[in-house]
């Protein structure tokens, strides 16, 4: 008998990987829990939301393109969430609902499980300003890097982006850049760290956001976007010698850390890991 549901709020939601990944914990730990996707439209949120909680689903993941819209329907949020913006992971307790964010966090995890250098007083480039971007940029100033570029086609969501993280971070030094053909090289000398955080990659054909030659040799490149295969900016960055990776760590740390504050224990990471690189048909080992 199932004990325990939880699941994903989200429009579309089939594509997810979540099921294998918090599946794998629960057989792993032999827990009575589901995981099971909920697409709710965005103009049925409010009362997808109550009809989920309502109905005795303990706890719940948001994606795209809820985490924004579900923050009013909280009663409570957590500091990651305030400096967020957004919700991704829904508590529910005897005190009522309260959101989290782990993406930020899961970025954080990713960067040391993957081994990039340390950006403490350091200088970052993310390239992006939309809702990855800015947890992205939460998690850079908490590590301590000293200057944040901000790069987007669109100056004006960058500033936007610029000026909510300063609002968090003071003595954050945060520039605004373009993606001209001068803007993006100026800004990439330095770096001790590249954040892909836009769309591209996600479809057949989608141009490289940069080239990765324009960065310094000890660099590390890394690309929020994740697929069965290395996305063309990983593939591009390691034919040219670079340590690069793609966004599958930051998707199970930020699963890592909803698990703990589900269940108040260590989830088996290793399980989870495994059921992520299963789905996707691709070995652990293969991710280089």
């Amino acid at each position: 008998m199932i004990a325990e549901r939880y699941g994903l709020i989200g429009y579309p939601v089939s594509h997810s990987l979540s099921p294998a990944i918090f599946g794998a914990a629960f057989a792993a730990l032999g827990m009575s829990a589901s995981y099971d996707l909920y697409p709710i439209p965005p103009d049925h949120l409010a009362e997808g939301l109550k009809e989920l909680l309502e109905g005795g689903v303990n706890g719940l993941n948001v994606t795209v393109p809820h985490k924004t819209a579900v923050v009013p329907l909280m009663r409570g949020l957590d500091e990651s969430a305030r400096l967020a913006g957004a919700v991704n992971t829904i508590v529910s307790g005897k005190s009522g609902v309260v959101g989290f964010n782990t993406d930020s966090g899961g970025f954080s995890d990713s960067l040391d499980a993957l081994g990039v250098p340390d950006v403490m007083g350091g200088k970052v480039l993310v390239l992006g300003a939309g809702g990855a971007a800015r947890a992205v940029g939460v998690s850079l100033a908490q590590r301590g890097a000293s200057t944040i570029f901000l790069a987007n086609r669109d100056p004006e969501r960058a500033r936007n982006l610029a000026a909510a993280l300063q609002g968090h971070f003071s003595n954050l030094h945060l520039r605004v850049v373009g993606f001209g053909p001068e803007e993006i090289p100026a800004a990439a000398e330095g770096c001790v760290l590249c954040v892909q955080a836009t769309s591209l990659g996600l479809m057949p054909g989608d141009p490289l956001p940069t080239d990765p030659a324009i960065f310094p040799r000890n660099c590390f490149l890394f690309d929020l976007v994740y697929g069965p295969k290395e996305t063309p900016f990983v593939r591009r960055a390691r034919e040219l010698g670079y340590r690069a990776a793609d966004g599958k760590e930051m998707l199970l740390r930020q699963g890592v850390r909803a698990f703990r504050l589900w269940f108040k224990r260590e989830p088996p990471v290793e399980a989870m890991r495994g059921a992520l690189f299963q789905v996707l048909g691709k070995k652990p080992m293969d991710q280089g």
